[in-house]
């Protein structure tokens, strides 16, 4: 009798010790195809990331002066409405570039991919800030934004 208990002992350790590494397995699969699907999934993003890889690589000394608002991504109904409270605004540009301190030249960016299209909400912040006769783009790739940024920053 004894004999039957000390193998089905063994028998579950074995089987249990099976059963955490296949869901370890399973989790860590799942943790690839999410980062996978993450950086695929969000060529803007990219393109953001490099724009302001680029920006800090060039101009080290005004790194504090070209921010993100990160206004946009998925989030759960309590983060929401925590944000909204603390004054996140939808359709906010990506990107803000100021120079020479509060009152000077502000320049709003916007991160598009080529067929990514403004929401309703990002056309009229970007009247707002036009109606202020401030500087809004709308940014397609890496080369319009060493583009805007290198004159803004020589008009300056």
């Amino acid at each position: 009798m004894s004999e039957v208990k000390k193998y089905s002992a063994e028998w579950f350790q074995k089987n249990a010790r099976e059963a955490r590494i296949e869901a370890e397995i399973r989790e860590a699969s799942r943790r690839e195809k999410r980062i996978k699907r993450t950086n695929r999934g969000d060529p803007e993003h990219q393109l953001q990331k490099s724009c302001v890889m680029w920006f800090d690589l060039q101009f080290p000394k005004y790194k504090f002066d070209l921010f993100a608002v990160p206004n946009g991504g998925h989030r759960n109904k309590a983060t929401a409405g925590k944000l909204k409270s603390e004054g996140v605004r939808a359709g906010v540009s990506d990107l803000i570039l100021e120079r020479d301190g509060f009152f000077g030249p502000i320049v709003y960016l916007e991160l598009k991919t080529d067929k990514g299209r403004q929401s309703d909400s990002q056309k009229d912040f970007q009247n707002h800030v036009e109606e202020k006769g401030r500087v809004y783009k709308v940014i397609r790739s890496i080369e319009d934004f060493i583009e805007v940024v290198t004159k803004h920053l020589s008009d300056t």
